[in-house]
């Protein structure tokens, strides 16, 4: 969670784990098991738009709208790079298909991110009410120094003592300052520079690359990550070989915040987001 001013697991039907045909009538997205048979873009976007949903955040309509969908050109650098500070590329396939290529409502965008990647929707409504409050526009994560802002290798990353444009004429100043995570889902693009500014501008690139990020995570390839003797209590691999998808989520999901598996701080993270989807306290 940036600074901003329960298990949910299954299938797409009661069992089994490849996806159904779209459905004219809406079904819970709900959480697909490590390595599951995930459905097409196709697929999400006919079940989404076939169940609209009106936009109950009306400052998010700018940043959802077709208009910002990343283009082929915009899209290059991160589909060439996506984790340059990861230290692997065992996600790249993964990474390659999040384009943010749809538009609608935030509620829709959310479901066609828990669609696209296999993810309970309520656990996407939830983690981004607690990161952003469902905010397209939020900045956080604010630092006061250039090391914890620019890198150099990255020039395109521009957050330092800057005025952001966003899209709807919203900004951004942060006077000798920065902040590293942007969006509804808190992407921390300080480290995921190429991702910038796909994923301040667009909300369903930016659910995209958060969403792709957990399947990756799920899917056992951040074992290189892992392997790391910083990130400890380093369980990941136990719990990977376990196929508890409960277990799997939640460390996924905590990781988001924190990069560790289970630390102390991924725990406060994930009570944090089971809070919310216990209280379904998210825009309706």
């Amino acid at each position: 969670m940036a600074t901003l001013n329960a298990s949910v697991t299954g299938t797409w039907v009661s069992s089994g784990t490849t996806p159904p045909a779209c459905l004219a009538t809406p079904i819970h997205l709900a959480t697909l098991a490590p390595k599951a048979t995930l459905p097409t873009e196709t697929m999400c976007a006919t079940q989404v738009n076939a169940n609209p949903m009106p936009e109950v955040v009306a400052v998010n309509a700018a940043f959802n709208a077709a208009a910002v969908i990343p283009t082929a050109a915009q899209l290059s650098p991160f589909k060439s790079n996506p984790q340059p500070f990861k230290g692997d590329t065992q996600g790249n396939a993964y990474y390659a298909t999040a384009d943010g290529n749809f538009s609608g409502s935030t509620d829709m965008l959310i479901r066609n991110a828990a669609c696209k990647w296999g993810i309970d929707e309520d656990v996407v409504r939830a983690q981004v009410m607690n990161e952003s409050g469902w905010l397209a526009k939020a900045a956080g994560d604010q630092r006061t120094s250039t090391g914890e802002c620019i890198q150099p290798n990255y020039p395109q990353l521009t957050i330092w003592n800057t005025i952001v444009q966003q899209p709807g004429g919203f900004t951004v100043s942060c006077p000798n300052c920065c902040y590293q995570s942007w969006q509804a889902s808190q992407n921390k693009l300080f480290f995921e520079p190429t991702a910038w500014p796909m994923a301040v501008n667009s909300t369903a690139f930016a659910l995209d690359l958060t969403y792709a990020k957990t399947r990756v995570c799920m899917d056992g390839l951040d074992s290189v990550y892992f392997s790391s003797a910083i990130q400890q209590p380093n369980t990941y691999a136990t719990d990977i070989a376990t196929g508890s998808v409960a277990r799997i989520l939640w460390g996924c999901v905590g990781m988001h915040f924190s990069g560790g598996w289970y630390t102390s701080g991924s725990q406060t993270y994930i009570n944090q987001v089971q809070a919310h989807l216990a209280a379904r306290d998210w825009p309706h």
